[in-house]
């Protein structure tokens, strides 16, 4: 039951930061969705925030095979504190 309550927390978080109903796109889990909330607060565009989101999980995903992880607090940081740069 606590799955369904994040996802609904979610869609909501993404309501508010894209002012646009969360149905409208195809993620694929509760986690994605979170991510992609976060990089909308970088970037307030729906389709960046998918991309970087994308980009997060493709190097998260390539770390992890090297056998480092780096949780997804510290991805976000480093991508915001580049963004602009």
């Amino acid at each position: 039951m606590n799955s369904y309550y994040e996802l609904e927390k979610a869609k909501i978080i993404f309501k508010k930061i894209f002012n646009e109903d969360a149905e409208n796109h195809a993620f694929p889990s509760t986690r994605y969705l979170k991510i992609v909330n976060q990089y909308g607060l970088i970037t307030g565009v729906i389709q960046k925030a998918i991309e970087l989101t994308d980009l997060h999980l493709k190097l998260q995903s390539d770390n992890a095979r090297c056998g480092v992880y780096i949780d997804d607090d510290t991805f976000i940081e480093l991508i915001r504190s580049n963004y602009n740069s």
